[in-house]
């Protein structure tokens, strides 16, 4: 099995007035269906760093949940942490997978102009993919607020909406591959996104 880094999300327990770094623990059970085990990245920028240089992962997993910086217009932790963890993977060429708020995250960071949808919250939908030669046509889930019409120069549009929004891009030069859907939340691992993730991280 590889190690993979993957982000997590940042939460305030008003009671205790604490932050708090967290991860939907069913990131445990696809990485492992998947033949990887994570590599938890704290919202600390410099420690994050630190741990991807003494551990050198395989690649990085960008998670999902709450909204980027270039959503909400300001910068946090994780904002912050995120940044420099993009900024190690393709300095070291390391393979890049962001879902959702990755997504967000990574395209908005290169240029990607991000614009509220309506009717992607808490919904399926089906998506047309192009990529590879192979034309075919699956259902996702769909949680977010915020999407794409357009992508930045590099970047190859994989998957779109019926009503035209951007659902995967990927940059093979840079080794990064976005989704806007949430693998992690089915109740079975779907064996299109098995393969996908098996195939960025080199896993068997």
């Amino acid at each position: 099995m590889k190690h993979v880094a993957i982000t997590m999300m940042r939460l305030y327990e008003p009671s205790r007035q604490e932050w708090r770094d967290a991860l939907d623990q069913r990131w445990l059970s696809l990485m492992q269906t998947c033949g990887l085990i994570p590599l938890y990245l704290p919202n600390d920028a410099d420690l994050a760093e630190k741990i991807l240089l003494l551990s050198q992962p395989e690649g990085v997993i960008f998670s999902g949940g709450g909204d980027c910086y270039a959503i909400s217009g300001e910068q946090d932790a994780r904002d912050l942490t995120e940044v420099r963890v993009l900024d190690w993977a393709i300095k070291y060429s390391k393979p890049i997978y962001g879902v959702c708020r990755g997504m967000q995250a990574v395209l908005s960071h290169f240029g990607g102009a991000i614009i509220p949808v309506t009717g992607h919250v808490a919904t399926r939908h089906k998506i047309s993919i192009h990529d590879n030669e192979i034309d075919t046509e699956i259902e996702v889930n769909s949680f977010h607020n915020y999407g794409f019409r357009h992508i930045p120069e590099g970047f190859t549009v994989t998957s779109k909406t019926a009503d035209g929004f951007i659902e995967s891009v990927s940059d093979r030069k840079r080794k990064i591959h976005l989704i806007m859907w949430h693998p992690e939340r089915e109740d079975i691992a779907v064996p299109h996104d098995v393969k996908i993730i098996k195939n960025i991280f080199g896993a068997e």
